[in-house]
């Protein structure tokens, strides 16, 4: 096993003002520059103008300053760069794809929120942070009620355009054509509330359980249509280029289910409240977990707005509805429109995303003040299924049973909580997030760099993407990219044991048993 890399020459910058994903972003890029020739220097006499297409590298000065945080959401390509010169090669198509999250999350970090932990220090300045995030609340509401005027005025344009021609229709065609639409009997007992195209009832079952049940081996994204509802093939087509667009871009999901990772951590705010719990929000901050959920996909799958909607996919507008438990509600704006439906529990860690067109007849007879009304069960039976029931990257806290996280939350220092956690978690992958929340803090790689030479006299090793291959050795869960660790305590193996091990400095080292005694472990 590699030793963990030593830092070379001045100590790095505290990034403790930045948010959280461009100090994500910065900690990457720092650890792989540690872990590389020539430290920072080295890096610098590295870069060619054909790692920037032909353009003249950035100087010492401003490596230093993008090593800061300074403007690197903005400069891709010397992110790229980056990587593509300190990581190993086997590491650079994860690496690369993971920075580019971090990428596309830092700009939405800056366009959603604007404020850092620098602006927070005084009491006024974190009654000023609070107005100005009040403010962005307000400006998504009423971005949404002036959509929602935009397509109601182009919908009552549409149906008066169509009483024109119905004038010079033969009665009998008109009486056919304005023939009420017929509204199926509500079949479902309790309409769930809304908030911001949201719908939760703890009682309801997991996103997908119903759809699921229905589905076909043969055509395992497919949702059964009703015999009642003839769908045009031209409708058939659309939905069709949109799925094979959105299979395409995120072939396993990976992409899709962290970017709904992302879009609850950005709403619960560890790093400086502390939370990790869906029902401790407050009904202003659900309301915005839409927004997030758009502006997360809408970067991991490198989309723009559609004209008229929330994406543009091949050239066609699709709608964004989402759900934490799967119940979805229709909006008057939605009807006739191809719908992307999204639910993400994180109290289940399951996610779901489907198509469907959205007709009058998808939705039930009852809506509340604003029109907006809940999706029949027959409709959730037309949704094409693109991912379904897949597993949400875990948020450690909310899984780690009650008393323990009360415990780790005890103590009174950062370090000290992100210590107990990775000593009271052993064998269970953590986030960085969770990391973060514990420490309140935002620079969460150093605190499990600090955790790690702080366990070591207990035996604890936390191990991380570097030792990807160890964990695997041990029988543990293996950390992904670099944003998860995984901890466990070690010993050295009694002679004749067959338990799987792994060597660290010059000696075999195995899972420890709790009645073992502990083994400080050899410094690396």
């Amino acid at each position: 096993m590699a030793a963990e890399p030593k830092r070379r020459g001045r100590p790095w910058a505290s990034i403790e003002h930045l948010d959280v994903a461009t100090a994500e972003l910065v900690n990457l890029l720092r650890e792989l520059i540690d872990g590389s020739d020539g430290g920072l220097r080295g890096l610098s006499r590295r870069l060619a103008p054909s790692h920037f297409n032909g353009a003249s590298p950035p100087g010492y000065n401003t490596l230093s300053a993008r090593l800061k945080g300074e403007g690197l959401r903005n400069d891709g390509s010397l992110v790229a760069a980056i990587v593509q010169v300190c990581a190993r090669p086997e590491q650079v198509a994860e690496l690369s794809a993971h920075t580019k999250e971090l990428l596309a999350a830092a700009r939405a970090a800056a366009w959603n929120d604007g404020t850092t932990k620098e602006s927070a220090g005084s009491a006024t300045d974190r009654e000023l942070v609070a107005a100005q995030r009040r403010i962005i609340e307000l400006q998504d509401e009423l971005a949404e009620a002036l959509r929602r005027a935009a397509d109601s005025e182009r919908e009552l344009r549409r149906v008066q355009a169509q009483l024109t021609t119905q004038s010079d229709t033969p009665p009998s065609r008109v009486a056919s054509e304005q023939s009420p639409t017929v509204i199926r009997p509500r079949d479902e007992t309790n309409v769930p509330e809304t908030f911001g195209g949201t719908t939760d009832q703890a009682q309801e079952a997991k996103p997908g359980a119903e759809t699921r049940s229905r589905r076909s081996d043969d055509a395992p994204f497919t949702g059964q249509k009703p015999p009642h509802e003839a769908r045009s093939s031209t409708d058939e087509s659309d939905i069709g280029h949109v799925l094979t667009a959105l299979r395409a871009a995120d072939p396993d999901g990976s992409v899709t289910g962290q970017a709904l990772r992302d879009a609850y951590d950005l709403v619960l705010d560890g790093a400086r409240t502390g939370r990790y719990r869906w029902d401790t929000l407050t009904k202003s901050e659900r309301l915005v977990m839409g927004t997030k959920v758009e502006h997360a996909l809408r970067a991991a799958w490198d989309l723009g707005r559609g004209e008229d909607a929330d994406f543009s996919i091949v050239g066609m507008d699709v709608n964004l509805i989402f759900s934490v438990k799967g119940r979805w509600i229709v909006g008057p704006e939605h009807i006739g429109k191809m719908c992307l439906l999204v639910s993400a529990d994180d109290e289940a860690s399951r996610w779901s995303v489907g198509l469907t067109r959205i007709t009058k007849d998808h939705v039930m007879a009852a809506s509340n003040r604003d029109g907006r009304r809940p999706m029949t069960a027959a409709a959730r039976r037309t949704i094409r299924w693109i991912f379904q029931d897949e597993q949400l990257p875990t948020n450690a806290l909310l899984h780690l049973p009650d008393k323990i996280v009360a415990e780790v939350l005890s103590h009174r220092t950062g370090q000290a909580r992100v210590d107990a956690l990775f000593r009271s978690s052993q064998g269970q992958l953590i986030g960085r997030n969770a990391v973060s929340t514990v420490a309140m803090q935002f620079d969460g790689a150093k605190r499990v760099r600090d955790a790690r030479r702080r366990l070591r006299e207990e035996g604890i090793m936390i191990l991380g993407y570097r030792d990807a291959e160890s964990a695997g050795t041990l029988g543990l869960p293996v950390p992904r990219g670099t944003n998860q660790w995984i901890s466990a305590r070690l010993i050295r193996p009694q002679d004749g044991s067959d338990a799987p091990w792994i060597e660290i400095g010059g000696e075999r080292w195995t899972l420890a048993e709790p009645d073992d005694e502990v083994e400080a472990l050899p410094q690396l």
